[in-house]
Order: C-alpha cells, then sequence, then structure tokens
C-alpha cells in the first residue's frame, strides 16, 4: 500500500483491526491509547470527484484523519527546517475498506484529493482556528505530486495560496511566536 519509509518524520499511518461479517466490517476509527495525542474536534467533510483541497499547514493543531467512504489522495510534505526529514513529501491513498487512520503532527504539509464524491473525518487536537492555517500551492514544484486530478476544483483560497517557501516563512514565524508567549 505505502512505505512508512517515503513518510515524513512524525506521521504516523495505522492499519486499524477490522471486524467483518455477514452485516458488513467495523474498526476503531481511534482509541487514545494508540494515538499520540488527544483529539478536541471532530469535522465530518465530503468532497465531489476532482476537488482538491489544500496545502496547509499548522503550528498548535495535529490532524487526524480517516475516510468513511469513496478514496482520499492524502499529500504530505515537512514543513520543518530542522527536521531530517525537511522538504520530504509522500502521497498516500486511503481508502476505507483499508481500516487506515493517519496523525500528522505539527509542521506537515497536507493537502487532499479525490477522484470520487469521497467522505471523511478529521480529527483535531485543537479547535479549528483560521490563525492556524498557512495555505501554499497544490502545484508548487517542491512538492511533485501526482494528484491523480485533471484541471481540480479549488476553493478561492487554494486558486490563491502562495508558494512552499513562503507557508515555510509563515509556519516559522508563527511557531516561533507561539512558544515565546
Amino acid at each position: 500500500m505505502f512505505d512508512v519509509f517515503s513518510l515524513p518524520e512524525g506521521v504516523i499511518v495505522s492499519t486499524q483491526q477490522k471486524f467483518s461479517d455477514d452485516r458488513g466490517w467495523l474498526y476503531e476509527g481511534y482509541n487514545i491509547s494508540r494515538c499520540p495525542t488527544e483529539l478536541r474536534q471532530l469535522t465530518i467533510s465530503e468532497s465531489d470527484a476532482n476537488t482538491l483541497r489544500g496545502m496547509h499547514v499548522h503550528y498548535k493543531r495535529h490532524d487526524y484523519v480517516m475516510v468513511v467512504s469513496g478514496a482520499l489522495i492524502l499529500g504530505l510534505v515537512d514543513m520543518r527546517p530542522n527536521s531530517d526529514s525537511f522538504r520530504k513529501s509522500s502521497c498516500l491513498i486511503l481508502k476505507p475498506e483499508e481500516a487506515c487512520t493517519v496523525y500528522i503532527p505539527l509542521g506537515i504539509g497536507h493537502g487532499f484529493a479525490f477522484q470520487e464524491k469521497t467522505r471523511y473525518l478529521t480529527g483535531l487536537s485543537v479547535a479549528w482556528s483560521p490563525e492556524d492555517e498557512f495555505l501554499f500551492r497544490y502545484d508548487d514544484p517542491v512538492l511533485q505530486f501526482d494528484w491523480g486530478v485533471n484541471e481540480p476544483i479549488l476553493s478561492e483560497k487554494d486558486r490563491n495560496a502562495g508558494s512552499f517557501e513562503s507557508a515555510v516563512r509563515q509556519y516559522l514565524e508563527a511557531a516561533s511566536g507561539s512558544q515565546g508567549g
């Protein structure tokens, strides 16, 4: 499915134990004893085919992602200059039948693309805030992603996002300010 060595440092992909019978299946999507952070908010999203959301990075919030229906292409890139995996990027495809969850730590840029209508959950370690979201272009040359989506449907803010380098500067400035205050 994916090579864990290709992931940016700190990203955790977990395959949960899945229980199936004649009625269907279930898996435990979140258990605090197996996640590096406690979740404070849960968002449920639906995206249409050919939609692309992101890229963005957070300095206050960890994310935890799982797919409910459809398929999510998750692009990841390390934006922490002091990290051994700075600029390392990778893409994963998440589907509900694979029972995978992904933990995304602070400083890991991420975005989502969809080739089909998809529903997914995102757990947040702190409540969502626009001040904790720095955007950059999904097609920035640093990324070298194949999103698998031609002519993506973008929000206005994603269409007008800046460069990877600009987002790294914004992230560092905000992160250093939050540690000092």
